[in-house]
């Protein structure tokens, strides 16, 4: 099974599986994380993560006191988000 199979979202049009996810595109945290120590987040600031997939990106950046709000499109994602304790919201980016 993929991260793509199970969860259709229909804006996205996209299909989604949240356990699958962190095997599939465990990439993303780890490449995004060097971009991220980029940003130098500071206690306090408000940072908005579009595409927030699980959430362990989001996790790391909250990690510095920054107030972390996520954003994608896929309901079973954002759950994953939430689960870190993320405040995430399902919804597309374009929009």
């Amino acid at each position: 099974m993929s991260a793509f199979d199970s969860h259709t979202t229909p804006d996205a049009g996209q299909q989604w599986n949240a356990h699958d996810y962190a095997i599939d595109a465990g990439f993303v945290p780890v490449l995004g994380g060097a971009v991220a120590r980029l940003l130098d987040p500071q206690r306090g600031e408000r940072i908005l993560d579009l595409g927030c997939g699980d959430g362990v990106l989001s996790f790391d950046l909250a990690l510095s006191g920054a107030h972390i709000t996520g954003v994608d499109a896929s309901p079973e994602l954002v759950g994953g988000a939430r689960a870190r304790g993320i405040e995430a919201h399902v919804m597309d980016a374009h929009a």
